[in-house]
């Protein structure tokens, strides 16, 4: 969804704002790294990018000796892991795309993740599958990324064998709300005055 506005100028002194479509503004990547504590220290959530990023379920702590580059938080205990669930939100009351997530399974193939997007607390996408590589980062992502969501939910399940999980680099592109707008018919009233208050000079 794009959208596109555009000020223009009329000979009667008005401003004209049309409305297209909405356009996504620059994507965050959400890599943890304002996370400061030691490696295994308990993970309990934060705030990066406008966006908070909340344990729902599991055993989560920081992992800062792997990442996709380091750091990254981790679904442990080490050696015995719980299925672990986060939930992002962005703070701003608007709504965004999810683009990708960085997943690792540890010491063995086979977990499960799950990706889902909320809109209203309606599922808008729901797509998962298994972590199919060992002790290195694979990106994620889901075919519906052009839908936008208020919620995202990210859910991990270990595979026997799998001595913890790490999650890294969510992609999210917040969405620009029509709060915007009264903003922007502001800069355009003034740029209008402005000009016609040169013209006026320039006469003069």
């Amino acid at each position: 969804m794009k959208q596109t506005i555009s000020v223009i100028g009329l000979a009667t002194g008005t401003v004209l704002m049309t409305v297209a479509s909405v356009t996504p503004v620059e994507a965050a990547i959400i890599g943890f790294d304002p996370l400061g504590g030691d490696n295994l220290d308990p993970y309990t959530g934060h705030v990066e990018d406008g966006f908070t990023i909340t344990p729902l379920s599991g055993t989560w702590q920081q992992g800062q000796i792997f990442g996709n580059p380091t750091p990254s938080i981790l679904g442990g205990l080490i050696g015995d892991p719980d299925p672990g669930i986060l939930s992002i939100l962005f703070n701003r009351d608007q709504n965004f795309f999810f683009r990708s997530v960085d997943l690792s399974s540890n010491n063995a193939p086979g977990s499960i993740y799950r990706l889902q997007g909320f809109l209203d607390g309606i599922s808008v996408f729901d797509s998962s599958g298994i972590i199919n590589v060992t002790n290195q980062f694979q990106r994620y992502g889901n075919a519906a990324n052009a839908l936008e969501i208020d919620e995202l939910r990210i859910a991990v399940t270990p595979g026997p064998d799998v001595s913890s999980f790490n999650v890294d680099n969510i992609n999210v592109v917040p969405i620009p709300t029509p709060a915007l707008l009264p903003g922007l018919i502001g800069l355009g009233v003034a740029a209008l005055r402005k000009n016609t208050e040169q013209d006026s000079v320039d006469q003069a």
